[in-house]
């Protein structure tokens, strides 16, 4: 039987074949292999093990990266994160703030975790991210401070793709307070800086401010932020603008202070104070009184005990943390603010004085109320920094030795903090 010729060609062909499908297979394996988030993981848990958190973080970030479903994956990289012990003040507020945008991510690409349902996930989450990013604007002075509005505005630039995550779900996927904390930071840029703003603009701030309230018109920090912003301008237009123009800014003010009030689902000071800052606005001004240049009512300080009262049903209710600490800081700044205002008009020095002293006993109740935000027994460096900025060490030697011995106190917790989050943000500056 004669041998049959070996086609070269064909063999040539054919391992030629059998090598691109070798490389091909082989591509397909290393791209996978690249792609396969489970190695950070393990060089992350590898690294955990070793004590470099910093870099375990950097891993599972990137774990992140490659499958942002995976929740178990973002609290890897929160947990390192808060073990790593930062060298210098720089380094810390860089992982605190890539801290905040793991947290970030996770709210987006939310999803259940363990016995956690995507609800519970998105709330608990977003809930943290909302406590850390006050420390970025809880002792900014509530004056009229353009570095002050531009805190605001990263912040809000932080969240506005948290906010546009939050479309079309409902309260059985988020819940509605958080939701209208994270829209009120968004707005928040614009009824701080309201005092700045041409009429145009305003009139354009008024309009996402009021999609905010429509959210929940019962969350009163939302309210409370268009009325301050209107408040603002009122003041400022108060010095140049004609009665007829005030009256009619006025009247919407006050009906807007109604209306707020009617949609409150909770205890409401801070619409309280704000009227209660209107007619001091008032008053200063030489504005008050049935006179010809009367607007308004003078503030009545009896008013004080019912925004007291308010402030003390606050704390007693079950709000969020980062709820409770945003609505009593914001009054505590509030009524110190009011207490810095100055008459223009000719006023009795004795009813000066009645305001005063109702203001600053509204003051100091906000003060005693902020030492109780972080529960008892918990080390809350915030609230030390703000009865820091205002303890007076005067009076008698024993007011002086315990006035010292309770900074000694914060200084001592704010040198064992170790635990990167908000308190040891705020360490340094103690």
């Amino acid at each position: 039987m004669a041998k049959k010729k070996l086609n070269v060609k064909f063999l040539a062909l054919v391992i030629g074949s059998l090598g691109v499908g070798v490389a091909v297979l082989g591509l397909i394996v290393l791209l996978q292999f690249r792609n396969d988030p489970v190695r950070h993981v393990k060089r992350g848990n590898t690294l955990m093990e070793r004590g470099d958190y910093e870099t375990a973080m950097q891993q599972y970030i990137r774990a992140i990266g490659k499958d942002p479903a995976q929740m178990e994956y973002y609290d890897l990289a929160i947990a390192a994160g808060k073990k790593y012990e930062p060298q210098s003040q720089d380094r810390m507020r860089e992982l605190f703030q890539m801290m905040q945008s793991v947290m970030a991510k996770k709210i987006e690409y939310v999803g259940p975790d363990g016995d956690l349902t995507a609800k519970d996930v998105r709330d608990q989450s977003a809930s943290e991210l909302l406590e850390n990013l006050d420390v970025y604007t809880f002792s900014i002075p509530r004056a009229r401070n353009n570095t002050g509005v531009k805190t605001h505005d990263m912040v809000s630039t932080r969240v506005r793709d948290i906010d546009a995550s939050f479309y079309g779900l409902g309260e059985d996927e988020i819940d509605p307070r958080i939701r209208s904390a994270v829209r009120g930071l968004v707005v928040a840029p614009l009824w701080r800086g309201a005092y700045n703003l041409d009429e145009g603009d305003w009139q354009d701030g008024v309009e996402d401010i009021q999609e905010a309230i429509d959210l929940n018109p019962g969350y009163v920090p939302t309210q409370y932020g268009l009325l301050r912003g209107m408040l603002e301008r009122f003041d400022s237009e108060l010095k140049t603008a004609p009665d007829a123009k005030l009256r009619r800014v006025l009247a919407g003010i006050n009906e807007r202070i109604k209306e707020a009030r009617g949609a409150a689902d909770g205890p409401s000071p801070e619409l309280d104070l704000l009227e209660f800052e209107l007619n001091q606005i008032l008053l200063f001004a030489g504005k008050t009184g049935d006179g010809e240049d009367g607007l308004g009512p003078a503030p009545d300080p009896a008013m004080m005990a019912g925004i007291i009262e308010g402030m003390r049903e606050i704390m007693a209710s079950d709000l969020e943390e980062y709820e409770l600490r945003a609505r009593i800081v914001e009054l505590w700044w509030s009524f110190y603010r009011a207490m810095s205002r100055k008459p223009v008009a000719a006023i009795g020095q004795a009813e000066i004085d009645e305001i005063y002293q109702a203001l600053m006993s509204g003051f100091k109740e906000a003060m005693d109320l902020m030492k109780d935000i972080g529960g008892e027994g918990e080390t809350d460096l915030r609230s030390d920094f703000l009865l820091l900025l205002f303890m007076n060490p005067g009076g008698s030697p024993a007011e002086v030795a315990s006035s010292l011995d309770r900074i000694d106190e914060m200084i001592a917790d704010a040198e064992e903090e170790k635990v990167m989050g908000p308190n040891l943000y705020v360490a340094d500056a103690l």
